[in-house]
């Protein structure tokens, strides 16, 4: 029965609060729900410094179609620790048993507290690559940031890959008269782990270096003619014009 019900809710404290989710029965007929939570008492036991002044609760899920969602197993477990704020060394306390999460295979609420200590990524969770995909449409390619915080960004959920490319070679005459014009090609690896996309409002291009956007050669970038994906290379062939002086110059 509830007796407060009506009235109005009394003050309450701040609190610091965790929830890890793990299949309730892995693939070997283990419940390893159980061996986090053995593993986190220990560990508030261990703690003679502090102590946790809040509860542990249990719970128990289907499985979600978020790609994205925590409860990744038909049979799911949350495991909640909420702790009030103010106890002496009892955050540090609550970041341990955090980190805890990942040596067990579980997963992070994402609405509490996340990453204390251990910096997640979103490829913990298996439907990531869908979500970056939808993420790369809805986003025009990341040049819309739609849906994007501090912590999205940190779990490289709404911004771009690493970017990273390998020359692989080039097709240039070695002597050219001044002036002189010459098709050219030049041959990249796309080593990073986001795609060089040829259109849009931010299209990747081939830039001249030393020093960068230099038209030595009479151009300093040149279109990228199709998409490439990571792992993939692309040629680019251009026309270039020699320098008006003789001499000998870079072609970078």
């Amino acid at each position: 029965m509830d007796t407060t019900f009506g009235q109005s809710p009394g003050s309450s404290m701040p609190a610091y609060s965790i929830e890890l989710f793990f299949p309730s029965i892995d693939v070997n007929g283990r419940a390893v729900f159980i061996d986090f939570v053995e593993a986190a008492f220990a560990t508030i036991n261990a703690a003679t410094d502090t102590f946790l002044t809040g509860y542990v609760s249990l719970r128990f899920t289907g499985s979600t179609r978020a790609f994205l969602g925590m409860q990744q197993w038909t049979q799911t477990c949350a495991v909640e620790i909420s702790v009030v704020q103010g106890v002496q060394n009892e955050l540090p306390l609550l970041t341990n048993i955090l980190d805890m999460v990942y040596q067990y295979g579980g997963l992070p609420h994402w609405g509490q507290m996340i990453d204390l200590n251990v910096k997640g990524h979103g490829s913990l969770y298996p439907g990531y690559a869908q979500w970056r995909s939808v993420y790369t449409k809805l986003s025009n390619n990341f040049t819309t940031r739609t849906f994007e915080n501090a912590l999205s960004n940190r779990w490289q959920l709404t911004s771009p890959y690493p970017l990273n490319a390998t020359f692989i070679g080039q097709n240039m005459a070695s002597v050219l008269q001044p002036s002189q014009t010459f098709s050219a090609s030049v041959t990249m690896n796309n080593t990073g782990l986001t795609t060089w996309t040829a259109g849009g409002n931010s299209p990747y291009k081939l830039g001249s270096q030393n020093p960068q956007d230099n038209t030595t050669w009479g151009l300093n970038r040149v279109a990228l003619p199709t998409f490439v994906p990571p792992g993939a290379s692309v040629t680019f062939t251009f026309t270039v014009t020699a320098p008006t002086q003789p001499g000998s110059y870079n072609f970078q």
